[in-house]
């Protein structure tokens, strides 16, 4: 191999132990409580109803590894049916992190 190629592997496994440690102290901003759940419904559900003003795609992705955990969210509230796109994507949001029992922590970092 290369010494260049090394070079570069050793460089990528740096950064990939800065991105690792660096969220395991993250909290949540403005947005993310409504993209993280809006995602996870995209993929849990097939249901796009949250959040359909944005590109699906960097929800779906960084809600990908939230499939492999056991989370607790209930769509037979009434914020799953409220007209208002806008209220109910923050309402499912604060439901998937702080109102359901889940890890807010955890889907923080796998998300």
């Amino acid at each position: 191999m290369k010494k260049a190629n090394l070079i570069a592997i050793g460089i990528l496994g740096v950064m990939f132990l800065i991105l690792i440690t660096s969220s395991l102290n993250d909290a949540a901003i403005f947005d993310e409580v409504a993209h993280i759940g809006a995602g996870y419904t995209y993929l849990r559900y097939k249901d796009s109803r949250l959040n359909p003003e944005h590109p699906p795609l960097i929800k779906d992705l960084s809600a990908l590894p939230l499939m492999l955990l056991n989370l607790n969210f209930n769509i037979t509230k009434p914020f799953w049916t409220a007209k208002d796109v806008h209220s109910r994507q923050w309402i499912a949001g604060d439901l998937l992190l702080y109102g359901e029992g889940n890890n807010p922590n955890e889907i923080l970092f796998w998300s």
